[in-house]
Protein backbone atom coordinates (compact mmCIF):
# COMPACT_ATOMS: atom_id res chain seq x y z
CA UNK A 1 0.00 0.00 0.00
CA UNK A 2 2.61 2.67 0.94
CA UNK A 3 4.45 2.24 -2.54
CA UNK A 4 1.08 2.84 -4.14
CA UNK A 5 0.70 5.66 -2.01
CA UNK A 6 4.03 6.85 -3.14
CA UNK A 7 3.19 6.05 -6.92
CA UNK A 8 -0.01 7.95 -6.89
CA UNK A 9 1.34 11.01 -4.54
CA UNK A 10 2.50 13.21 -7.58
CA UNK A 11 -0.77 12.72 -9.31
CA UNK A 12 -3.22 14.22 -6.38
CA UNK A 13 -2.63 17.47 -7.42
CA UNK A 14 -3.90 16.86 -10.57
CA UNK A 15 -6.63 14.67 -9.14
CA UNK A 16 -8.30 17.48 -6.97
CA UNK A 17 -9.23 19.89 -9.68
CA UNK A 18 -10.87 16.90 -11.82
CA UNK A 19 -12.70 16.02 -9.06
CA UNK A 20 -14.03 19.50 -8.29
CA UNK A 21 -15.28 19.85 -11.89
CA UNK A 22 -16.93 16.31 -11.68
CA UNK A 23 -18.94 17.62 -8.58
CA UNK A 24 -20.02 20.76 -10.33
CA UNK A 25 -20.97 18.98 -13.44
CA UNK A 26 -24.52 17.61 -12.63
CA UNK A 27 -25.18 21.62 -11.26
CA UNK A 28 -24.12 23.11 -14.43
CA UNK A 29 -26.41 20.47 -16.34
CA UNK A 30 -29.37 21.06 -14.49
CA UNK A 31 -28.76 24.83 -14.82
CA UNK A 32 -28.54 24.13 -18.49
CA UNK A 33 -32.04 22.44 -18.64
CA UNK A 34 -33.52 24.74 -16.27
CA UNK A 35 -32.44 28.11 -19.01
CA UNK A 36 -33.42 25.57 -21.80
CA UNK A 37 -36.82 25.65 -20.25
CA UNK A 38 -36.80 29.35 -19.60
CA UNK A 39 -35.96 29.63 -23.56
CA UNK A 40 -38.55 27.34 -24.60
CA UNK A 41 -40.94 29.79 -23.04
CA UNK A 42 -40.23 32.87 -25.08
CA UNK A 43 -42.37 33.03 -28.37
CA UNK A 44 -38.88 34.08 -30.27
CA UNK A 45 -36.40 31.69 -31.80
CA UNK A 46 -33.73 31.52 -30.49
CA UNK A 47 -30.44 29.99 -32.06
CA UNK A 48 -27.16 30.49 -30.48
CA UNK A 49 -24.44 29.65 -33.49
CA UNK A 50 -20.63 29.92 -34.02
CA UNK A 51 -18.61 31.87 -36.65
CA UNK A 52 -18.86 28.33 -38.81
CA UNK A 53 -22.71 28.47 -39.03
CA UNK A 54 -22.99 25.91 -36.49
CA UNK A 55 -25.90 25.94 -34.26
CA UNK A 56 -25.26 24.87 -30.08
CA UNK A 57 -28.91 25.39 -28.88
CA UNK A 58 -31.88 25.62 -30.41
CA UNK A 59 -34.85 26.77 -28.40
CA UNK A 60 -38.29 25.38 -29.60
CA UNK A 61 -40.24 28.92 -31.22
CA UNK A 62 -36.79 28.37 -32.95
CA UNK A 63 -37.55 24.64 -34.19
CA UNK A 64 -41.14 25.54 -35.08
CA UNK A 65 -39.62 27.85 -37.26
CA UNK A 66 -37.28 25.80 -39.42
CA UNK A 67 -39.73 23.28 -39.24
CA UNK A 68 -42.06 25.11 -41.85
CA UNK A 69 -38.94 25.18 -43.99
CA UNK A 70 -39.70 28.77 -44.41
CA UNK A 71 -36.90 30.99 -44.80
CA UNK A 72 -34.77 29.70 -42.03
CA UNK A 73 -32.86 26.08 -42.67
CA UNK A 74 -31.33 24.02 -40.13
CA UNK A 75 -29.36 21.23 -41.64
CA UNK A 76 -26.56 19.34 -40.13
CA UNK A 77 -26.67 22.03 -37.46
CA UNK A 78 -25.48 24.41 -40.51
CA UNK A 79 -28.19 27.70 -40.26
CA UNK A 80 -28.67 28.77 -43.46
CA UNK A 81 -31.30 31.02 -45.31
CA UNK A 82 -33.76 29.38 -47.97
CA UNK A 83 -33.47 32.19 -50.57
CA UNK A 84 -29.84 31.94 -51.97
CA UNK A 85 -29.47 35.80 -51.84
CA UNK A 86 -30.41 35.94 -48.56
CA UNK A 87 -28.47 32.57 -47.25
CA UNK A 88 -25.01 34.73 -48.23
CA UNK A 89 -26.25 38.30 -46.37
CA UNK A 90 -26.97 35.86 -43.30
CA UNK A 91 -23.57 34.55 -43.12
CA UNK A 92 -21.84 37.73 -43.89
CA UNK A 93 -23.38 39.24 -40.87
CA UNK A 94 -22.66 36.33 -38.82
CA UNK A 95 -19.03 36.47 -39.60
CA UNK A 96 -19.06 40.25 -38.80
CA UNK A 97 -20.83 40.12 -35.54
CA UNK A 98 -18.24 37.24 -34.98
CA UNK A 99 -15.38 39.76 -35.75
CA UNK A 100 -16.54 42.17 -33.02
CA UNK A 101 -19.37 43.82 -35.14
CA UNK A 102 -22.92 44.92 -32.95
CA UNK A 103 -24.82 42.67 -35.20
CA UNK A 104 -28.02 43.65 -37.32
CA UNK A 105 -31.22 42.60 -38.77
CA UNK A 106 -31.98 40.97 -42.01
CA UNK A 107 -35.19 40.25 -43.60
CA UNK A 108 -35.44 36.65 -44.85
CA UNK A 109 -37.50 36.38 -48.08
CA UNK A 110 -40.26 33.25 -48.09
CA UNK A 111 -42.25 31.57 -50.62
CA UNK A 112 -45.36 31.09 -48.80
CA UNK A 113 -45.68 34.46 -47.30
CA UNK A 114 -45.46 38.40 -48.19
CA UNK A 115 -44.18 38.87 -44.99
CA UNK A 116 -40.50 38.11 -43.96
CA UNK A 117 -39.06 36.78 -41.27
CA UNK A 118 -37.31 38.78 -39.44
CA UNK A 119 -33.26 37.61 -37.71
CA UNK A 120 -31.32 39.57 -35.95
CA UNK A 121 -27.93 38.66 -35.32
CA UNK A 122 -26.35 39.74 -31.66
CA UNK A 123 -23.44 39.24 -30.05
CA UNK A 124 -22.98 37.62 -26.54
CA UNK A 125 -22.13 40.00 -24.17
CA UNK A 126 -21.53 37.58 -21.54
CA UNK A 127 -18.72 36.54 -19.97
CA UNK A 128 -18.45 32.96 -21.87
CA UNK A 129 -17.93 33.90 -25.47
CA UNK A 130 -16.15 30.95 -26.82
CA UNK A 131 -15.29 27.47 -26.73
CA UNK A 132 -12.17 25.97 -28.43
CA UNK A 133 -12.64 24.63 -31.27
CA UNK A 134 -10.83 21.65 -32.93
CA UNK A 135 -7.78 22.56 -33.20
CA UNK A 136 -7.94 25.10 -29.79
CA UNK A 137 -8.71 28.40 -31.46
CA UNK A 138 -11.14 30.24 -29.66
CA UNK A 139 -14.52 30.31 -31.61
CA UNK A 140 -16.70 33.31 -30.69
CA UNK A 141 -20.58 32.97 -29.88
CA UNK A 142 -23.50 34.80 -31.72
CA UNK A 143 -26.95 34.64 -30.91
CA UNK A 144 -29.71 34.90 -33.62
CA UNK A 145 -33.19 36.06 -32.96
CA UNK A 146 -36.00 35.11 -35.33
CA UNK A 147 -39.25 36.71 -35.20
CA UNK A 148 -42.43 36.07 -37.63
CA UNK A 149 -43.68 39.45 -37.94
CA UNK A 150 -47.18 38.45 -38.31
CA UNK A 151 -47.33 37.15 -34.74
CA UNK A 152 -46.60 41.14 -33.87
CA UNK A 153 -50.40 41.34 -34.91
CA UNK A 154 -51.99 38.78 -32.70
CA UNK A 155 -50.07 41.00 -29.92
CA UNK A 156 -51.87 43.82 -30.87
CA UNK A 157 -54.91 41.48 -30.71
CA UNK A 158 -54.34 40.48 -27.37
CA UNK A 159 -54.00 44.44 -26.18
CA UNK A 160 -57.48 44.89 -27.61
CA UNK A 161 -59.25 41.99 -26.32
CA UNK A 162 -57.29 41.84 -22.99
CA UNK A 163 -57.27 45.51 -22.09
CA UNK A 164 -60.39 47.21 -23.92
CA UNK A 165 -62.28 44.17 -23.32
CA UNK A 166 -63.29 43.89 -27.31
CA UNK A 167 -64.75 40.64 -28.78
CA UNK A 168 -63.13 38.93 -31.48
CA UNK A 169 -65.26 40.30 -33.81
CA UNK A 170 -64.75 44.08 -32.63
CA UNK A 171 -61.30 42.90 -32.86
CA UNK A 172 -61.15 42.09 -36.34
CA UNK A 173 -62.99 45.51 -37.32
CA UNK A 174 -60.73 47.27 -35.45
CA UNK A 175 -57.51 45.68 -36.78
CA UNK A 176 -59.30 46.71 -40.79
CA UNK A 177 -60.43 49.87 -39.03
CA UNK A 178 -56.76 51.01 -37.33
CA UNK A 179 -55.01 49.76 -41.08
CA UNK A 180 -57.27 52.55 -42.96
CA UNK A 181 -60.16 50.61 -44.31
CA UNK A 182 -63.52 52.21 -44.84
CA UNK A 183 -66.80 50.75 -43.64
CA UNK A 184 -67.15 49.50 -47.23
CA UNK A 185 -63.62 47.50 -46.87
CA UNK A 186 -64.32 46.30 -44.11
CA UNK A 187 -68.18 44.78 -45.33
CA UNK A 188 -66.73 43.56 -48.32
CA UNK A 189 -63.38 41.69 -46.85
CA UNK A 190 -64.67 40.25 -43.34
CA UNK A 191 -68.31 39.15 -45.41
CA UNK A 192 -70.62 40.98 -43.39
CA UNK A 193 -72.99 43.91 -43.59
CA UNK A 194 -72.37 47.39 -43.44
CA UNK A 195 -74.76 47.81 -40.47
CA UNK A 196 -72.64 44.95 -38.97
CA UNK A 197 -69.43 46.95 -39.20
CA UNK A 198 -71.37 50.41 -38.01
CA UNK A 199 -72.48 48.62 -34.79
CA UNK A 200 -69.19 47.31 -34.19
CA UNK A 201 -67.07 50.75 -34.81
CA UNK A 202 -69.49 52.05 -32.53
CA UNK A 203 -69.02 49.68 -29.43
CA UNK A 204 -65.49 49.95 -30.47
CA UNK A 205 -65.08 53.65 -30.18
CA UNK A 206 -66.68 53.39 -27.01
CA UNK A 207 -64.72 50.46 -25.01
CA UNK A 208 -61.65 52.50 -26.57
CA UNK A 209 -62.88 56.11 -25.01
CA UNK A 210 -62.31 56.90 -29.36
CA UNK A 211 -64.42 59.53 -31.14
CA UNK A 212 -63.27 58.54 -34.64
CA UNK A 213 -61.56 56.09 -37.10
CA UNK A 214 -58.03 58.16 -36.96
CA UNK A 215 -58.15 58.08 -33.77
CA UNK A 216 -58.26 54.40 -33.71
CA UNK A 217 -55.40 54.02 -36.71
CA UNK A 218 -53.29 56.54 -34.30
CA UNK A 219 -53.92 54.27 -31.11
CA UNK A 220 -52.96 51.74 -33.85
CA UNK A 221 -49.81 52.58 -34.41
CA UNK A 222 -48.38 53.52 -30.89
CA UNK A 223 -49.68 49.98 -29.94
CA UNK A 224 -47.52 48.70 -33.03
CA UNK A 225 -44.56 50.70 -31.92
CA UNK A 226 -44.48 49.16 -27.98
CA UNK A 227 -45.14 45.82 -29.68
CA UNK A 228 -42.04 46.44 -31.75
CA UNK A 229 -40.04 47.86 -28.60
CA UNK A 230 -41.14 44.96 -26.67
CA UNK A 231 -39.77 42.70 -28.92
CA UNK A 232 -36.37 44.57 -28.85
CA UNK A 233 -36.51 44.77 -25.15
CA UNK A 234 -37.07 41.05 -25.24
CA UNK A 235 -34.42 40.25 -27.68
CA UNK A 236 -31.13 41.13 -25.93
CA UNK A 237 -31.79 41.64 -21.87
CA UNK A 238 -29.07 40.66 -19.82
CA UNK A 239 -31.49 37.84 -18.50
CA UNK A 240 -31.66 36.05 -21.67
CA UNK A 241 -27.82 36.95 -21.95
CA UNK A 242 -26.88 35.23 -18.70
CA UNK A 243 -29.12 31.99 -19.61
CA UNK A 244 -27.37 31.62 -22.80
CA UNK A 245 -24.14 32.40 -21.42
CA UNK A 246 -24.02 28.45 -20.11
CA UNK A 247 -24.54 27.36 -23.87
CA UNK A 248 -21.23 27.64 -25.39
CA UNK A 249 -19.78 25.44 -23.02
CA UNK A 250 -22.28 22.39 -22.73
CA UNK A 251 -23.10 22.26 -25.99
CA UNK A 252 -27.29 21.81 -25.66
CA UNK A 253 -28.42 19.49 -28.38
CA UNK A 254 -30.01 20.75 -31.71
Amino acid sequence: MKEEAKILAPAVPHLRPVLRIADRLPAYHASARDQQELLDLLDIGIIVIDEFGAARCVNRAAQELVATNEGLTLRNATVSASDRGAAAELARLIRVTVSGGTGGTLALPRQESAVPLMVFVCPLRGTVRYKNGRLGEPRSAVALFIKDPALAGAQVDDVLMQFYHLTPAETRVATMLGAGFGTVGVSRHLAVSENTVKTHTKRIYEKMGLKSQRELAQLFGRLAVSARALMLWALCPDWIQGALDIFPILDCAT
